[in-house]
């Protein structure tokens, strides 16, 4: 069985639920990635200020959407009972067209966004491989991350 999807690439407005508010998706998306840089700079300044103190100075700036979309409510952009959904979506939106990578956290009640992809986090210092030969010669090493 074959599906054929055709989705359209631009929304003027959103519309989640019947009877709900429709929401400006053009001015939501915008507003939405300028609070995304808005607090990536921020981190950035105090990733900045504390870098002489971490061993990891190139640390990702993540930020989360839960307090992204709360700075938007705060300001009056997005309502926090209606507009979910559709920032959702205008932050799906926002990383295709910016090449931005989202992950849910450990609790899966939120979700992280940042602008390189996201490392996996097992510890790679402890993976090892094996390789037998054919003439049964044995060998093991072990991967460092360091």
């Amino acid at each position: 069985m074959h599906y054929d999807f055709h989705r359209p690439v631009y929304y003027e407005k959103i519309e989640f639920a019947k009877g709900s508010t429709s929401v400006n998706a053009k001015n939501l998306k915008r507003q939405i990635i300028e609070e995304f840089l808005r607090q990536q700079r921020t981190l950035s300044l105090d990733t900045t200020t504390s870098s002489q103190q971490s061993s990891n100075p190139s640390q990702q700036l993540t930020v989360e959407f839960s307090i992204l979309c709360e700075n938007l409510a705060d300001h009056g952009h997005l309502s926090l009972q209606t507009d979910l959904a559709s920032a959702f979506y205008c932050m799906l939106i926002n990383c295709n067209e910016n090449k931005l990578y989202m992950k849910n956290n450990s609790k899966r009640d939120d979700l992280f966004i940042q602008e390189r992809p996201f490392v996996d986090q097992r510890d790679l210092s402890t993976l090892s491989y094996s390789y037998t030969s054919s003439s049964n010669l044995s060998i093991t090493s072990s991967l460092n991350a360091n």
